[in-house]
């Protein structure tokens, strides 16, 4: 595999007579532009290119309350509704538990969730403006938690160790803005407490 400009070539080889119906429907997958083949015999080898495209990870928290809502299908709704943007290709969902649950300030199932996206690099701005509408719209609680925006796959050490405190301490807001300031994390949110919307760098850490 390798990339070239805005495009991403990957190098496939396949025997058989599978090879060809393979090699013809990724030639319909999703992102891909090109497929160029050649055939000798019963090996069927050549390149896939695709566009390079942006990984995007958007945690969110909501401030649920006991009448309603839920964070975790807050986060399926935004992933649904982005995911029908041209631009946009799905790819997951997550659940993070955060501190244990005895706090005040803690919500009933005292979780964050995170969803994963590709899309256009160009895209970038516009889509993560309509994740904050939407979820400016869609959330139950009258003051919306928030969301961290981060771009790229990279979890850096202190990424990493920031999640891992919010599950088993207190997180204040300025430890979270701080590792936000130096991961280039985007940070949103209502007019609840800081502390309350920053909790969500550490949705953007992979549950390990």
């Amino acid at each position: 595999m390798r990339r070239e400009g805005e495009y991403i070539i990957q190098t496939i080889r396949c025997v058989g007579g599978p090879a060809y119906s393979l090699t013809d429907m990724m030639a319909m997958a999703v992102g891909v532009c090109e497929v160029r083949l050649t055939n000798s015999g019963l090996i069927t080898e050549g390149e896939v290119i695709s566009q390079a495209l942006t990984h995007l990870v958007i945690g969110l928290d909501d401030t649920d309350t006991t009448e309603g809502g839920a964070t975790f299908a807050l986060a399926l709704g935004l992933l649904q509704y982005l995911g029908k943007m041209r631009e946009v290709i799905p790819v997951g969902h997550a659940v993070a538990m955060l501190y244990p649950p005895y706090l005040d300030a803690c919500t009933a199932g005292n979780s964050c969730s995170f969803i994963e996206i590709a899309l256009n690099p160009d895209a970038v701005d516009h889509v993560i403006e309509r994740a904050v509408r939407f979820i400016e719209t869609e959330s139950l609680s009258k003051e919306w938690g928030g969301i961290a925006v981060k771009k790229g796959f990279v979890i850096s050490e202190s990424l990493r160790g920031f999640g891992l405190a919010a599950r088993a301490q207190v997180v204040t807001a300025e430890m979270a803005e701080t590792v936000a300031d130096a991961e280039q994390i985007r940070l949103f949110g209502g007019e609840t407490e800081k502390s309350v919307r920053l909790q969500q760098s550490a949705c953007l850490v992979k549950i390990i």
